[in-house]
């Protein structure tokens, strides 16, 4: 089901009085709920397009503080959704404007794109998992035909910010960047599978610091894989290696091949 509200709302018709343009402003929020999961645009503007003899949602864009959430239904209920904090199993996206189009039967999204800077935040449903926090200067999202988020990308210069898992003491959260970066999704969890990072690719954890051509961070067992020439110091000793790998629900470092210490 799509359903949504305003302040404003302004219809547009063609000549025989087919529905072809929404026009929404002030406080829009546009909801689509499909088996599992739920999806939510909010956004100060968002501008939807018809096609068809019965009209069809089919593109569209969102402009002033614009929220994307996305929930797995299973989760929704769960305990750790308080004042402030986002439920577990949610991504959401925030971003000044985003385009955005609509899977053929006009209900749910099929893909996404901000147009400049984004932040996407992914709360894992494992509470062994710490939060992740994505920043790129542009984000393209792949959705299947269930609001179920498939794919992102994002471009022109990317951060992932690792947080320690609830009870992980006072450890400082890991961050890595690169220019691009690629995320997969479980196809019927949603959560998130990998995300592999690449060119120039840099990695900060307190004094300890890497460097690689790529790396690639696998969710279920929390470890991110360096690989092109990579590197790992400290204050004390530097690491080199065909393989660098950084558990970091450990908080541990492993050399793999042709190690140099």
């Amino acid at each position: 089901d799509l359903e949504g509200g305003a302040d404003r709302l302004q219809a547009e018709f063609d000549p025989p009085g087919t529905l072809r343009r929404v026009i929404a402003e002030g406080g829009v929020a546009i909801s689509s709920r499909r088996e599992a999961s739920a999806g939510r645009i909010e956004a100060q503007r968002v501008e939807v397009e018809f096609e068809g003899e019965q009209p069809l949602a089919r593109r569209g864009t969102a402009s002033g503080m614009v929220r994307l959430s996305l929930d797995s239904l299973a989760d929704t209920g769960r305990a750790g959704s308080s004042a402030g904090k986002l439920p577990p199993g949610r991504r959401e996206l925030t971003a000044g404007e985003v385009g955005f189009t609509f899977q053929p039967e006009g209900h749910s999204l099929a893909q996404a794109q901000t147009i400049g800077t984004g932040k996407l935040i992914l709360v894992p449903s494992d509470p062994k998992v710490g939060q992740r926090v994505v920043t790129a200067g542009q984000f393209f999202m792949a959705f299947g035909p269930r609001n179920g988020l498939q794919g992102i990308r994002g471009d022109s210069g990317t951060e992932i910010t690792f947080f320690p898992p609830p009870g992980a003491g006072n450890r400082d959260p890991a961050r890595s960047t690169a220019v691009h970066l690629d995320a997969v999704f479980d196809p019927r969890t949603q959560e998130l599978r990998t995300i592999r990072q690449f060119q120039d690719f840099r990695f900060h954890e307190g004094d300890r610091q890497g460097s690689a051509q790529e790396a690639r961070y696998t969710s279920s067992d929390d470890v991110l894989i360096l690989t092109g020439t990579p590197q790992l110091r400290d204050s004390n000793t530097r690491i080199l290696a065909d393989r660098i790998e950084l558990n970091l629900r450990a908080d541990a470092a492993e050399g793999i091949g042709s190690v140099r210490s």
